[in-house]
C-alpha cells in the first residue's frame, strides 16, 4: 500500500510558531502531528509513503526523520521537496502518476488528526464501490468552516459551500483514497493545465459532477484540523 502526506502548507494561521516549526511537526501530547498521520497509514498496512514538504523545511524534516523513522521500521518514508507551491493536488498530479501506477493510494492532510476512523473499513469500502476516488466523511454539528458533502447512496453528488448557519452534515475529513483513474478523468476534463491544483477545487467537484466520487462515512469518527491555535488546543485536550 502507498500513501501521501500533504505537508507543504505555510501554516499562516499558526504564526509565529510556524516561522520556527513546520505545522505538521508541532506536537500534540508531546508527539509530532505528522506521526498521527503515519500511525493512521500504518493501520491500513501502508508501507511506502511520500511526504510532500517545502524546501525550506527540509532540515527540520530530516531531523524528524532521523529521530522517528525507527518507530516505523516496516515503512519507507521519502521526503519530497515541492520547489514551488503547487496546491494540495498539483505535485501529485504532475509528478506522482507513474509512482501511483495501478495502485489505490491513501492521501492525508498533514495538519489533521483522525480519531476512530477505521481505515481498513475505508479501504474495503473503496474497493467495493469501485470509484476512482473516495473521501472519508465525518458528521459534525456545525460544519460552517468546512461545507458539507451530499450523498446519494455511496456517491458524493455535490458539495455545499462554506457559510454560516449550515445544518449538521458530513464534511471532508482530509483523508482520501485515489487512483490514476481519478487523475486521468480530471485531465480529460481539461482542468489540469496550471501547476497549482487543489483536490477540493480541481478534482472532487469534477468527479462528483460525473458521479465518480465515493464517500465513506466514518461512523463515530472524529477529526481535528490543527490549523488554528483554538483547534490545536482542542486537539491537545481531547486526543
Amino acid at each position: 500500500m502507498k500513501g501521501v502526506i500533504l505537508a507543504g502548507g505555510n501554516g499562516t494561521r499558526l504564526r509565529p510558531v510556524t516561522f520556527e516549526i513546520p505545522k505538521p511537526l508541532i506536537t500534540i501530547k508531546k508527539k509530532p502531528l505528522i506521526n498521527y498521520n503515519l500511525d493512521l497509514l500504518t493501520a491500513a498496512h501502508v508501507d511506502d509513503v511520500k511526504v510532500i514538504i517545502r524546501p525550506q523545511d527540509d532540515p527540520d524534516y530530516k531531523r524528524w526523520l532521523r529521530e522517528y523513522a525507527p518507530h516505523y521500521p516496516s515503512m519507507n518514508i521519502e521526503l519530497i521537496l515541492e520547489s514551488e507551491p503547487m496546491g494540495t493536488l498539483g505535485y501529485v498530479f504532475h509528478h506522482l502518476q507513474s509512482w501511483i501506477g495501478k495502485d489505490d493510494v491513501f492521501v492525508v492532510n498533514g495538519d489533521v488528526i483522525h480519531k476512530g476512523v477505521d481505515v481498513k473499513a475505508m479501504l474495503k469500502h473503496h474497493g467495493t464501490i469501485g470509484m476512482p476516488a473516495t473521501i472519508a466523511l465525518i458528521k459534525v454539528d456545525r460544519p460552517d468552516d468546512y461545507g458539507t458533502a451530499v450523498l446519494d447512496g455511496h456517491t458524493i453528488t455535490e458539495f455545499a459551500e462554506k457559510k454560516k448557519g449550515l445544518p449538521a452534515g458530513l464534511v471532508n475529513a482530509g483523508l482520501y483514497m485515489i487512483t490514476n483513474k481519478a487523475l486521468k478523468h480530471i485531465a480529460e476534463a481539461g482542468v489540469t493545465g496550471p501547476k497549482y491544483l487543489m483536490f477540493e477545487k480541481e478534482m472532487f467537484p469534477v468527479l462528483a459532477n460525473s458521479k465518480k466520487l465515493g464517500g465513506f462515512v466514518a461512523d463515530g469518527g472524529m477529526f481535528y484540523d490543527c490549523g488554528t491555535f483554538e483547534r490545536w488546543e482542542k486537539a491537545i485536550n481531547e486526543v
